[in-house]
């Protein structure tokens, strides 16, 4: 490896005492690299090259003589003092970048705020600005500035420089600290798109990775409203899909455990927005981000009537089976069709549609992950909770072969035992099909899974107990029909003898 020619740059240690102008501002940063302790050590390493461009020179040179290995090592060296030059030399001039940025003159803080944009795209300056206690506040000032003299182009500058140190841990806690959350929620309403770009991945960035420290000062800041503003259907800005994904994934974040969030996004209207995103968008972070803010709000009771009044379940239907969805948008469409499914009413055409896909699911014919499954049998499970029509759909349509299945298979996830057996309990007692569903249920042999669960009772953990709960009334409901539990093979009384929770009452035991 060789050292590629080089001209050696002398200057003068600034005099920063100096009230320093915009003409002499150009002094501090020479387009070539500084001299400095990085350089001393290339100048000792390899020599002067300034006039030695013939092959005999090139051979005297001292890195010649050195091993591959240790010129490797060199490079190492004179790159890490070039980079504790950086950082030194940009902590000697922030002082002066920072009284720039304060300055009643447009034209020179708009110099400081490029400066300093220049400083945060390299490595070690970045690190020096993020240590930096003031530069922060100064940011702040800057964008809350109401003076006619603090030019847009300024204000973009400075949004540009937050959003690369927003990459980084410590500028992330620089600018909390800073009390820039305020400035930016503020830039979210400003005329110039590309502003409310920079402000939104700030807080993108802030919320995403410290959301426990952030959260809660976005919302007091309002926040929420100027995102929900930026998806609402009165703005008319000529938005891509990615700068819509990221408004969905902040809101996501922030309405997750705060209903006052959630009010806001829908007297915003913007659920409509955010259904239809999920339905017909091709940008597959936009729709991924959409199902999540919808499951979000879907868990929320007050919202459900509105939710469901805007046709959301068939578009959610329609989204699942595409077969460009990602499990990940498709697992966040289930669940949010699972918060809906206790007050879906009885529309037959789409309650049959979801309850074919939902069997379909459950019964392992489709390729699915097990998540799926779990979330597929509690959205049959609240289908046939209180309606006798979809109880009899399900057993009609062969829902027990599917059930049994997903109960047999599932042995090991209770979490997905679970909802098919208190779906089955469903099936088998209020409606028409209940004799049917009891035999069914026999020729499966599902009676030996449960009589496992009833014999392993005293073993299980609390929500293991919940198992065990619907499945004593499950298998009241069988013992109904004598011939159906002689067919089972099992005596379930026996597995009533080891002892029980409190809160199972003894009298379901006994019988």
């Amino acid at each position: 490896m060789s050292w590629t020619q080089s001209t050696q740059i002398s200057r003068e240690e600034p005099n920063y005492e100096k009230d320093v102008g915009v003409s002499d501002w150009e002094s501090f940063f020479p387009s070539d690299e500084i001299s400095g302790i990085g350089e001393r050590v290339q100048q000792a390493v390899i020599g002067n090259q300034k006039s030695s461009a013939t092959k005999t020179n090139r051979r005297n040179r001292n890195v010649d003589k050195l091993t591959p290995a240790v010129q490797k090592l060199m490079d190492g060296v004179v790159h890490l003092l070039h980079f504790k030059d950086d950082a030194l030399i940009t902590l000697s001039v922030l002082p002066q970048l920072i009284q720039l940025l304060a300055s009643s003159d447009a034209n020179q803080a708009h110099n400081g705020a490029a400066s300093i944009l220049s400083l945060a795209k390299k490595a070690a300056p970045k690190y020096a600005l993020i240590d930096s206690k003031d530069l922060m506040p100064a940011f702040s000032h800057v964008l809350q500035d109401t003076n006619t003299k603090t030019h847009d182009e300024t204000k973009k500058t400075v949004l540009a420089a937050m959003a690369i140190l927003s990459e980084e841990p410590k500028g992330r806690l620089a600018m909390f600290k800073g009390h820039t959350i305020q400035a930016l929620v503020r830039m979210l309403g400003h005329p110039k798109d590309t502003i409310v770009k920079y402000a939104l991945s700030t807080l993108y960035n802030l919320i995403a990775f410290n959301k426990d420290e952030v959260a809660g000062a976005i919302r007091l800041a309002g926040g929420v409203k100027r995102m929900s503003a930026l998806i609402s259907p009165k703005e008319q800005r000529p938005f891509k899909d990615k700068l819509h994904a990221i408004v969905c994934a902040s809101l996501e974040q922030l309405c997750m455990g705060d209903v006052g969030s959630k009010v806001i996004v829908s007297e915003m209207n913007c659920i409509a927005f955010i259904i239809d995103a999920v339905k017909s968008s091709t940008y597959e972070k936009l729709r991924y981000a959409a199902s999540r803010t919808l499951c979000s709000l879907s868990a929320y009771s007050g919202l459900k009537s509105e939710i469901l009044g805007l046709d959301a379940v068939n578009g959610l239907i329609s989204a699942f089976d595409d077969p460009t969805a990602t499990e990940d948008t498709k697992e966040s469409i289930l669940w949010t069709i699972r918060n809906l499914s206790d007050r879906i009413e009885d529309d037959s055409e789409v309650i049959h549609r979801l309850i074919a896909d939902c069997l379909l699911i459950i019964s392992g014919d489709s390729n699915v992950v097990d998540s799926l499954r779990h979330i597929a049998g509690g959205i049959l499970c609240n289908l046939t909770c209180n309606s006798e029509r979809n109880k009899v759909f399900v057993v009609e349509n062969n829902g027990i072969r599917s059930l049994s299945s997903c109960i047999l298979e599932a042995s090991d996830s209770l979490s997905t035992k679970e909802p098919a057996i208190c779906t089955l309990r469903h099936l088998t007692s209020r409606n028409a099909c209940a004799e049917k569903a009891r035999d069914q249920i026999a020729d499966r042999h599902v009676v030996a899974e449960l009589h496992s669960a009833l014999k392993n009772f005293p073993e299980l953990r609390v929500i293991n107990c919940l198992v065990a709960k619907i499945t004593i009334f499950y298998s009241r409901d069988l013992i109904v029909n004598s011939s159906t539990a002689r067919r089972a093979g099992c005596n379930l009384q026996t597995s009533c003898t080891p002892p029980c929770p409190k809160f199972i009452p003894q009298q379901a035991l006994q019988k």
